[in-house]
Order: structure tokens, then C-alpha cells, then sequence
């Protein structure tokens, strides 16, 4: 189950900061980290879109661009989304994928991927 507490306390900044927007950043925005199935960790970012859309609404704020590093996991981190291992690669471009979905679904209209951490 999401955190629903960390993307509020992120939104309360955000709005006292008087910033108009944020960036949607997949790892960070109150997503359980201990999902190690592709299938769980959809599940678990589904979970905290509805949160991050009520918290924009309440909140008054959108974000611009979405991002899902695919080189953060320590035992994957070597060019997973250039990987010639099957598995390692579909892994990344599912998880790029969602991030993709979620950005489109938040209302951003921009993606950053990192190609040059990728190899």
C-alpha cells in the first residue's frame, strides 16, 4: 500500500514554496520500495496516482514531466535499458513504460530518460 502521507507532506512544500508545478519522479513519490516483481510494482504506482491526483487537485498544482531512472537498483544499475539480457531490458521498458502512463495520466507533458547513464 502507498504512503499516502509523503506525497501531502511533498504538496504542502511545494505550495509553500509557491512553486505552480512539480515533476513526477517514480521512485520518490510515495511508492513502496520493496516491490521487487515488475507485476508489484505497477500495482503499487497505480496505488499512488489516485493520491498524487487528489494532492494536485487540493493542492492546485500539475506537474510537468515525469521521469524513471532505470540505473538506481544497485544490482541492475549496468545499462539496463541498453541491457542485451532480455530479462534486465523488458524489466526497464516495462517500468519506463508506467512511468510514461502515470507522467500522461498526472497531466505532464514531458519525460526525461536519461539515455547518456544508459551507455
Amino acid at each position: 500500500m502507498p504512503n499516502a502521507r509523503r506525497p501531502g507532506v511533498a504538496f504542502e512544500f511545494i505550495e509553500n514554496s509557491a512553486a505552480p508545478f512539480y515533476c513526477f519522479h517514480e521512485r520518490g513519490d510515495g511508492r513502496p520500495r520493496k516491490a521487487v516483481t515488475c507485476a508489484k510494482r505497477t500495482k503499487n504506482l497505480d496505488g499512488v496516482v489516485n493520491i498524487l491526483k487528489a494532492e494536485q487537485q487540493r493542492h492546485r498544482r500539475q506537474t510537468t514531466l515525469g521521469h524513471r531512472p532505470t540505473f538506481s537498483r544497485t544490482a541492475l544499475r549496468s545499462r539496463r535499458a541498453t541491457s542485451c539480457n532480455a530479462d534486465v531490458f523488458a524489466f526497464a521498458a516495462a517500468q519506463v513504460r508506467k512511468a510514461l502512463e502515470v507522467t500522461h495520466e498526472l497531466g505532464g507533458a514531458g519525460y526525461v530518460f536519461l539515455g547518456g547513464r544508459e551507455g
